[in-house]
Formats: structure tokens, sequence, C-alpha cells
């Protein structure tokens, strides 16, 4: 073979390896599309072990009975006494009970096992329950009866627990081991991580069911708030002292059940007329809202109070307590007026009240005239809500010149309080006239008035006028407006807005008088004028300056233009909005070329397939 030969055919070789290649890499995109993909669809992450999972099972039937009733699981029940127990537990028939537990504020009272159990379980429980409030945990488990349906397991096998409860409990397996007396006993496996040789049975269940019971045996607790205070793990203090026969026993109730009644015995015993006497009071009411309130009247010295207080099993808080009250405070006289120290008329009108802390015992009045007039009968100390306050009313008769007046009040302890006066009768003093106050109004809307407020004091008054009056020129005067004050208004041109309360016809007069000002210029008098039977008169005249005279309006004020017109000053605002349009954005086509399938790898094949035939044939040659 000559040299020119070698390297023709080396030359052909490449070639064909090159379109081979070539018409591989042409054929795959068809080979790609006619070969179709499939579709992958989500699947759900399970987590298998080479164990089967245990068949489903039925949680027992559990059943508490206190004091006959049934009591569902994580409820309680409050009971007035150590209740009877009864406890029931059942399963269905393709399950069998293995071991049952009975726990007392986590305490084992007492265990079942497989020796005395099958499908049922019903016992009476005889544990006693003190004060309190208590915790029983019923620890129930189970196992399936089919040995079919048993699977022993080595590793990875933990023992399902079910909890009825909303605590918490670690998951246990309860082994059952007899002994020679026929007794199981509950032993908690370790974690199946912990001991890997370790073998259980998948299809046993622990069930836990919790029950509370309050046991209440003990009497309420009181803490007193008034008319002392003491905590409620205190007794009340053994003679407390208080000085007003008026107090409120209060206070409030800490019981684990509620106190229904409350029952207060007052007893108070004296001496009265040379013999020993005493009253009793008894109140009974039922509390609200854990706490009582009960007004109590005392006499003064020792007042015995027994307090029960029962709660709703029956449970009784009795509390004897002394009150001592002391009464060291003397009456108080109270006047509605001062009494005069000099008048004009015959006759003095006295009001008022008297009033104690604990009770008053006797007052007097004492006249002018020497004679004492008794207003309170004397009493004995006995508790009396009436006698704390007297109203006084009494009509003196005076005599010309000096009258003296008192008033004596004593209580029951014999503290006594007196209120004396004198008042100088003088028949020559005429109507005295105070004038408390003058107001002139001159508002725009309205004419100027003008009102005055004062009294007049005198005896038997037959006459008394307010009047307006115009001073005119050579100091003459001239009646505007005149009313009078004893009766009704007289000034037809006038509204009146008396107020007068003649407190005794033709005695005391008391007015507050308000009168128009129109057409009226200054200056303006008022007079206040008054006289007796004995013609006295007493008059007292007040000039009133600066007094504006208001032109009359018609009835219907009507605004001006330029008062009615508002002009709005706001500058319109002009809202430019920018539209922006927003094209949305467009989607870019795609680089590729969407061509017939097979026809770009057919049209390449064939020609790699002409190309390596012509070549083969010139090699040939």
């Amino acid at each position: 073979m000559s040299h020119s030969e070698g390297q023709n055919r080396s030359l052909a070789l490449m070639l064909i390896v090159i379109s081979l290649i070539t018409t591989g890499l042409l054929l795959t995109p068809l080979i790609a599309v006619a070969t179709p993909t499939p579709t992958q669809t989500p699947t759900s992450t399970t987590s298998s072990t080479s164990s089967s999972s245990p068949e489903s099972t039925t949680e027992p039937t559990i059943t508490l009975a206190v004091n006959g009733g049934s009591l569902s699981s994580s409820e309680s029940i409050t009971v007035g006494s150590s209740p009877d127990l009864a406890l029931s537990v059942s399963v269905n028939g393709s399950e069998e009970l293995t071991a049952v537990r009975v726990a007392v504020d986590n305490e084992t009272r007492r265990i079942y096992n497989t020796s005395t159990l099958n499908q049922t379980l019903t016992r009476e429980l005889d544990i006693p329950l003190r004060n309190g409030a208590h915790t029983i945990d019923i620890k129930t488990t189970t196992q399936r009866r089919s040995p079919s349906t048993e699977r022993t397991h080595t590793n990875n096998t933990s023992t399902e627990t079910a909890l009825k409860t909303a605590t918490s409990t670690a998951t246990v397996t309860s082994t059952s081991n007899d002994n020679a007396a026929g007794q199981a006993t509950a032993t908690p496996t370790s974690s199946p991580t912990d001991d890997a040789h370790e073998t259980q049975n998948s299809s046993i269940q622990t069930y836990v069911d919790s029950f509370t019971i309050i046991v209440d045996t003990a009497a309420p607790l009181v803490q007193y708030t008034s008319p002392f205070e003491s905590s409620a793990a205190a007794p009340p203090p053994d003679r407390p002292t208080v000085t007003n026969s008026t107090v409120m026993l209060a206070g409030t109730f800490q019981d684990r059940s509620a106190v229904t009644a409350v029952q207060i015995t007052h007893i108070y015993e004296y001496d009265f007329a040379g013999r020993s006497q005493s009253t009793r009071s008894v109140y009974r009411f039922s509390p609200t809202n854990g706490s009582f309130t009960r007004p109590l009247v005392l006499g003064v010295g020792e007042n015995e109070i027994t307090a029960e207080y029962t709660d709703r099993f029956g449970n009784i808080r009795r509390h004897e307590i002394t009150i001592r009250l002391i009464d060291i405070s003397a009456p108080q006289i109270t006047l509605d007026r001062p009494i005069p120290s000099r008048v004009g008329y015959e006759t003095l009108q006295i009001r008022g009240s008297v009033t104690d802390g604990v009770k008053l015992n006797r007052i007097d009045f004492l006249t002018p005239s020497g004679g004492t007039k008794r207003l309170l009968i004397q009493q004995g100390p006995e508790p009396t809500r009436e006698r704390r306050s007297v109203s006084v009313s009494e009509t003196v008769q005076l005599s010309p010149g000096r009258n003296y007046i008192q008033i004596d009040a004593t209580d029951v302890s014999g503290n006594a309080r007196e209120r004396e006066a004198t008042v100088f009768y003088d028949e020559s003093i005429a109507p005295k006239i105070s004038i408390e106050s003058i107001a002139v109004s001159d508002s725009a809307s309205r004419s100027p008035t003008v009102r005055a407020t004062g009294r007049i004091t005198r005896e038997d008054i037959v006459d008394a006028r307010i009047e307006i009056r115009n001073v005119e020129p050579e100091n003459n005067e001239s009646l505007i407006i005149q009313r009078s004050l004893t009766s009704t208004a007289t000034n037809s041109n006038s509204n009146s807005n008396s107020t007068t309360h003649p407190e005794t016809t033709q005695r005391r007069i008391q007015f507050d008088e308000e009168l128009p000002l129109r057409n009226v210029t200054d200056p303006v008098l008022l007079r206040i004028s008054a006289s007796d039977t004995e013609n006295d008169t007493e008059s007292v005249t007040r000039q009133l300056s600066s007094i504006t005279p208001s032109t009359e309006r018609d009835s219907e004020d009507i605004d001006s233009p330029s008062s009615a017109m508002t002009t709005n000053t706001t500058p319109s605002s002009t809202a430019l909005s920018t539209e922006s349009t927003a094209s949305p954005p467009s989607s870019s086509p795609s680089s590729s070329t969407s061509t017939p399938l097979g026809v770009t790898p057919i049209i390449g094949a064939i020609c790699v397939i002409v190309f390596m035939s012509i070549l083969l044939t010139r090699i040939n040659r």
C-alpha cells in the first residue's frame, strides 16, 4: 500500500467518525420528542417502618361514681364529706384489660392486674379523702385479644399512649408480672432507643383519666371590714370599741363552697327605772357576691353580738363578739337661722334640730315667761334609731323689753348641751329694709332691666312697694313703674319675675324683682318702701346711673345683608391627576422557533448518508 493510499484511508475513517457523531446529534432531538416523558405527581411523604402499625383500638369506658352520681373525666365536684367512690372500667370484645391503677394526688392507692381482670372491672373504692382538693388518676392498660393481630418487634417499637386529659404524661408500658399472690405491678419501661433488645407488644395501649374531687368539711372563714378589721385566718377582736350607735357589721368570706345563710343576733341588757331589762334582735339574710353588710343600732355599754355563717354543706362558723359603745360627745343644737338680738314684733319663730351620735334622752325649751316646755320625754338607754335626731319648731311670745330663751338637750349618757339667746322687743322699731343686690342689664338683644333682691322685716307690715322714678329738672320726680311686694305686680306694662315669699303675712318679705327700663333716661331712682299698722314708714332709695336707653325693635329682628353674608375665601383647588398608562409587559417570544418534528434531523441524516456514499466510492477507485 502506497503512502498516499494510507492517508486517504485515514482521512476516510476520520470523516466516517465525524459523520456518525453528526448523525447522532441530529437524531437526538427527534428521539427526545418522540419519547413521552412521564408526569411527576406529588406524593405525600410517609415514614414507613419495618413493622406494621398496630390496628386501631377503642378507648375503654371509665366511670367514677361519687356518692352515687357519675363524674366525667376532667370534671370536678365539691362534696361536704369524704365521698363514697365506685369505679367501673370496661373494654370492647376484641380487647382485654391487663392493668388498672388508681392514684390519689400522685400516690398509688389501688392496683388491679390480669389475675382479676378480663373485660370489665367494678370496684368500690374505700379511699377516705380529707378536707381539700384531690386529683384521682385512673390509668388503664389494654391489649388486643386476637393472637393473629399481635406482633412482636425488636428495636424502634414504642407503646402508644392515649391521654384523655389535658396534662401530658410519659409513655410507659405496663408489663404484667404475676407473683405468688397473684398481684401485678405496673412497671414503666425505658424508651425504645435506650434498650434496643427490649421486646414490646405494639397492641398494648395505655389510657389516663383524671377526676377532681373537692372535700369541704371546714367552716367558712370570715374577714371583717367594719366596724373593726380582722384577717380571715384570725378570729375577731374580743371587745372592739365604737363611739357611734349606728354601725355596719360587714365582711367577706373565704370558703371552698358558697356561704348561703347568715344569722346575726344582737342582745343588749340595761337598767332603767330600777329594773334590769334587755332587748334582743335577730337578723337572717343571704349574702351576695361572697360578702355581707348588716346595719346595727347599739346601746351605750356592752352589746353582745353572735354571728353564724353557714355554707351550702352545713359547715357553720360561729363568732361571739362584744361591741362596747362609749358616749363622750354632747348633743348638737342647730337652728335654721340665728336668733335676732333686737326685733320689732312680738312673736318669734324658732326652727331647728337636735342630734346626737348615740341617743337623745331629754330636750327642754325655756320660754321668756319663765316656763319650761319638754320637747322630748326621757327614755331608757335601749337602742333607738329615731332618738338620734329630733326636729324643733316653736313660736315664742315676746314681751316688750328683754326676753330670755334657752334650749337644753341631754343624751342617755348624761352629756348635755344648751343654747341660749336674749331678744329685745322694741315696739318703736320701724320696718327694716335690706337691699342685698341691684343689677342693671343692658343686653343688646333686649331692653335694659334692673333686678333688685333683699328683704323687709317688721311686725304688722301692711304695705311694701318697689318703684322706678325718673328725676326731672328742679329735682322733681315722676313715677315710671310701681309694683307691690305684698301682692302680685300692679304694673301692667311689665312682666314680673317676682319671687317674693312672705315668710309670715305682714312680718317678713323676701323679694327678688326685675323691672324694665324702657324709655327711661338718666338719672333713675330705685325706691323700696314699707309701712306697718302704726303708719311707721321706712324707705330706701338707690340712684341708678349709666342707663343707656335702647331703641325699640320689632318683634322679629332682620339681619343686614352684610352680617348675613358669609364670604367663602377658600380657594378652589384643582386636582391634577396624572394618568400613567401602564402597558402590560410584553412577553418576549421564545428564542426557539417551532419546526415540524423530525424534518431537520431527517434532512441532515440524508445529507450525511449521501456524503459518505460519495466518499466511499472515491476511495474504492
